[in-house]
């Protein structure tokens, strides 16, 4: 069941015309091996991500921390940043 800052994050974001969505970004943790790390711009093509407007990709990083550290991302954590500032998770 989705919460009511899940469903505020996908209300701000429709907002936005954006290629990339937080349903996408969700569903690719799905496909990922356990103990995989990764970063949001490695869950989609990088003509997808380089596309976006930086704004919109901070936004999207940020909302999908959000959804990550609520719990509302099955078997994800936070594991730190990268040496480019990006925030790192690994599939547990």
């Amino acid at each position: 069941m989705l919460t009511c800052y899940v469903l505020w994050c996908i209300l701000e974001l429709r907002q936005v015309d954006s290629m990339i969505t937080l349903n996408e970004l969700v569903g690719k943790c799905a496909t990922l091996s356990l103990g995989q790390k990764f970063r949001c711009r490695d869950l989609v093509a990088a003509v997808d991500w380089d596309r976006e407007d930086r704004s919109l990709r901070i936004k999207i990083g940020s909302r999908f921390f959000d959804l990550v550290e609520a719990g509302e991302v099955e078997k994800v954590k936070v594991i730190g940043k990268d040496s480019q500032n990006a925030r790192l998770y690994m599939k547990e």
